[in-house]
């Protein structure tokens, strides 16, 4: 199967949770972009931020792991799916024009166009 896709549609906003949520991590997001001027930066920021207060606790541990924004934030934990999902509402809301994907090994050029 092949799709194309046009960067503009893919819908880049705030996705998942409340507006509650969404406040909270645009503040995180604000406070960790503060100083940055490109969206390099922003990135580079953002996932610095993530690698040094998020844990990795994958799909199979005990007690669980969390995949939604807010709870990744709010405990420190989450798996790839969670991380990644975190990383990329939080570049969004920093004005950042983040793209998640899972689930995919290999060459995504099989699956989809960005244009």
């Amino acid at each position: 199967m092949y799709t194309e896709i046009s960067f503009p549609s893919l819908g880049l906003e705030f996705s998942f949770g409340s507006e509650a949520d969404k406040e909270v991590l645009q503040t995180l997001a604000d406070k960790i972009t503060k100083n940055c001027k490109t969206d390099k930066e922003k990135a580079e920021a953002v996932v610095g931020w993530a690698d040094r207060n998020i844990n990795y606790r994958s799909y199979t541990a005990q007690g669980g792991t969390y995949y939604f924004p807010i709870d990744v934030f709010f405990y420190r934990t989450g798996n790839c799916l969670g991380l990644g999902l975190f990383i990329s509402q939080v570049l969004r809301l920093a004005g950042v024009p983040a793209v998640f994907c899972a689930g995919t090994r290999g060459d995504m050029k099989d699956y989809i166009r960005l244009s």
